[in-house]
């Protein structure tokens, strides 16, 4: 690896560690700060019980198509401390989607149909309601728990540009889309850390993703700078998209498939074998659930690892 790169590698991971060690630290100071810059909604809430609010998320087919992964993402990106966001299974409400169910009542699950937009933000402000209009139930709320939860602005602006960039992305829109991802990570990223943090120290526990380890509210950021490397490598700027898939990487804990490959491939093309190698043998590292892969999942697995084993021949 070039000297300038691996630089600019290490500086991203103190930078990722030390806004870690800096919202440790900010969460132990008085929260009534007059030098807080960081603009706030506030949400309130009826939890549970255990003092949270549980939303699940239909995915199947039929809510996948009325655009549920993308209410399951946001959600999962801005939802609060206190707020737990769990994968649905078929309610059968199919052409209602996206569909999202709370199982707080003591009676009844509640399901709330075509939730997208605007009515996310509605359903994190009226937790536990007892319809599709957002209202708060009068009963539970005069007898449950109230939370105070806020969702800074800076985040909810960062991962609204970055769906705005995959959009640009898809339109092979390039420079614009490079734009706008740095733009979302800039504005987003101490939020996203701060919120993931809260989260984790509400739950006692680190929460992370099931099928990768990646830490929940970060996903969208790794998925924001994989997309910037893949459109910097789309306009030729190498160097550019190395340095975006490497903070892809670090952000994911190096535990994203997805964001590995995408170096990897950078490397191949800028003939660093070196690095290529290094990034598939961390790709390979990684558990797989081999039962519920795809045939083209399998298929390009298969062909990465001819291409990891051609370069060990050829590097040894």
């Amino acid at each position: 690896m070039a000297i300038g790169l691996l630089l600019s590698c290490i500086s991203y991971q103190f930078c990722l560690s030390a806004a870690f060690s800096q919202a440790k630290n900010d969460s132990r100071s008085s929260s009534g700060s007059s030098n807080s810059a960081v603009t706030t909604t506030t949400t309130t809430t009826t939890a549970t019980n255990s003092g949270r609010v549980i939303y699940e998320v239909c995915l199947s087919p039929g809510c996948i198509a009325d655009g549920a992964e993308a209410t399951f993402s946001k959600l999962q990106a801005i939802a609060p401390a206190g707020v737990e966001i769990k994968k649905g299974d078929c309610c059968s409400l199919c052409g209602n989607g996206p569909i999202v169910m709370c199982p707080n009542k003591k009676t009844t699950t509640v399901k709330h149909r075509k939730v997208k937009g605007q009515k996310i933000m509605q359903l994190l402000m009226n937790a536990d309601t007892s319809n599709d209009s957002g209202g708060v139930d009068e009963k539970d709320d005069a007898a449950g728990a109230r939370l105070q939860l806020t969702v800074p602005e800076e985040l909810i602006q960062g991962y609204e540009m970055s769906v705005e960039a995959e959009d640009a992305l898809k339109c092979k829109d390039y420079e614009h889309a490079i734009s706008l991802y740095e733009r979302a990570i800039n504005t987003a990223f101490r939020s996203a850390l701060d919120v993931q943090m809260a989260r984790e120290k509400a739950e006692g526990k680190a929460l992370v993703t099931d099928s990768t380890g990646i830490p929940i509210g970060l996903v969208w950021m790794v998925k924001a700078r994989r997309n910037e490397a893949i459109a910097r490598m789309a306009l030729g700027d190498l160097d550019g998209a190395v340095l975006a898939a490497q903070g892809s990487c670090n952000i994911g804990r190096n535990r994203c498939p997805q964001s590995l490959e995408t170096l990897a491939e950078i490397y191949e093309k800028r003939g660093d074998k070196a690095e290529e190698l290094q990034a598939l043998n961390n790709l390979f590292e990684l558990k797989v659930d081999a039962d519920n892969m795809s045939r083209q999942e399998e298929n390009k697995r298969r062909e990465l690892g001819f291409r990891r084993d051609k370069l060990q021949r050829e590097l040894s």
